[in-house]
């Protein structure tokens, strides 16, 4: 989350922000959503399919406020991009990448079937030295999952419905 060094912002600075991530969002460039409650009152994490690692392939990254945690709200939302990624962008390749002391983090591609290709040592990320573990679905293994058969609604920016 490399917008996260520069918290805490102030109100102008996080407008500016959102509005960068909107602009991304409808060029195709990046895709950043915020996760919210059921009652969508409330942000309660991030999560996003960034294109970091080429042309076909996206990087899933997300986070979720502490009192948040082991409520499945991440385990689905990263199933939504999984079957976005590969169903209406066509993607070839979704990596997961994390850091090997969050557990948590970890567990989750573990958990959705996705293959811990490595973890790289000593790399310097967001400028911090640490280790990476890199988890990959190629299209194929996403192809014979049972996240495929996940239902999800989508839209484009105009909100007309994809999916």
């Amino acid at each position: 989350m490399p917008w996260a060094k520069y918290e805490p912002q102030t109100l102008e600075q996080k407008t500016d922000l959102l509005r960068t991530f909107r602009g991304q969002f409808d060029l195709a460039q990046d895709y950043i959503y915020g996760i919210f409650n059921k009652h969508e009152t409330e942000l309660i994490g991030g999560t996003g399919l960034h294109p970091r690692i080429g042309k076909n392939g996206r990087e899933i990254g997300y986070w979720v406020n502490e009192k948040y945690h082991h409520q499945g709200f991440i385990t689905d939302v990263v199933k939504a991009l999984i079957k976005t990624g590969f169903d209406i962008l066509d993607l070839n390749l979704i990596e997961i990448r994390c850091n090997p002391k969050n557990v948590r983090s970890s567990k989750i591609p573990e958990k959705l079937g996705f293959e811990l290709e490595a973890t790289l040592k000593n790399r310097l990320l967001n400028g911090e030295i640490r280790d990476t573990m890199i988890w990959s679905m190629f299209k194929d293994a996403y192809q014979k999952s049972d996240i495929k058969n996940v239902s999800i609604k989508a839209y484009d920016a105009a909100n007309n419905k994809i999916k």
